[in-house]
């Protein structure tokens, strides 16, 4: 594989980067009404996946009430529903949203639930489960919020970015394993304050530096490649831990947006966490192996010349973006 492939090869690669997390998830909620046969439904998810197609209620159940509120890229719909009969096992909502990902909350008296679904390619359907207890068991919680760290991170195409440039930048397995554990102790410590509330910052801004860590550090990366300059460990170190306590803030952010029950705070940070180191090893292996690949075909700089500049570059987009969307720029 020559340099002019690769190259093709990343060009057609571009549409998959055009936006920085391509992970779409709702959350849908389903209340007890004020009157006998009243509910009320709530329905937060990205304003991208919106379709102007009416959600399918179940049997004869009927909007009385609704209302919209966009905020950001998210749109949040309320409804009050009449029905004639109460809503039993087994009775479904069709919302019209290409979701990959649906959490499904249930109140209804004491009968509460909480479910993942996973989203449709048109629609997505949410069945009224069983009647559950509140209180889940630590497997139960352990799965759902281990698979959500693990599609979080994959799916995070910026969180991917700076994964991807800190294997190129690194200086063997042994420098990769420090650099990435720095990283790890950063998100884990800012994870931990954003999702408790100790520390409150807007997210908006959050979401750009993020964008602007990826342009840095992939320069760093070009730096060492193109000039030799490879970069001071202790000063690498720093660098990746104040950059991971920023990523980190971003995870948090991930993980309310999903919604955790008050009793369940502590476990599903901690299996979060997990789910996103475990998805973060698995990239990095994969990383790793096409390097390994690539240096026997002698096509490892060519290709670290082009990954960099197509990342940068990526990056330099998305920062820009992202400041751009904020409530006081006007383009």
């Amino acid at each position: 594989m020559n340099l002019k492939a690769l190259f093709g090869l990343l060009v057609l690669l571009l549409p998959l980067s055009a936006s920085a997390d391509g992970f779409t998830r709702g959350v849908f909620q389903l209340f007890d009404g004020n009157l006998d046969n009243q509910y009320e439904f709530i329905a937060t998810y990205p304003s991208k996946v919106d379709a102007p197609k009416p959600i399918i209620w179940p049997r004869a159940c009927r909007p009385l009430q609704h209302s919209q509120y966009q905020r950001d890229d998210t749109i949040t719909r309320t409804y009050r529903l009449q029905c004639e009969t109460p809503l039993i096992r087994g009775d479904a909502i069709t919302v019209p949203y290409r979701l990959d990902s649906a959490i499904f909350e249930l109140q209804l008296g004491q009968w509460q639930s909480r479910t993942i679904i996973s989203g449709g390619r048109s629609a997505t359907q949410l069945i009224l489960p069983s009647s559950a207890a509140s209180n889940r068991g630590l497997p139960t919680i352990a799965a759902e919020y281990l698979l959500q760290g693990v599609m979080h991170i994959w799916f995070g195409w910026d969180h991917l970015a700076f994964v991807f440039c800190l294997c190129l930048l690194a200086h063997g397995f042994r420098h990769l394993f420090w650099t990435i554990s720095a990283f790890t102790i950063g998100h884990s410590i800012s994870m931990a304050l954003s999702f408790f509330k100790l520390v409150t910052i807007a997210i908006p801004p959050i979401e750009a530096i993020i964008a602007l860590s990826i342009v840095l550090i992939a320069r760093e990366a070009w730096l060492g490649m193109v000039q030799g300059n490879k970069t001071g460990r202790l000063r690498m170190l720093v660098l990746v831990v104040l950059f991971g306590l920023i990523h980190g803030l971003g995870f948090a952010s991930a993980l309310d947006a999903i919604g955790v029950a008050p009793n369940e705070q502590i476990s599903a940070l901690a299996f979060f966490n997990l789910g996103v180191e475990a998805g973060q090893i698995i990239f990095v292996a994969g990383t790793f192996a096409l390097m390994a690949a690539l240096r026997k075909f002698q096509q490892l700089q060519n290709f670290t010349r082009i990954a960099l500049f197509y990342v940068g570059s990526i990056a330099c987009f998305w920062t820009i973006e992202r400041i751009s969307s904020f409530s006081w720029v006007s383009l």
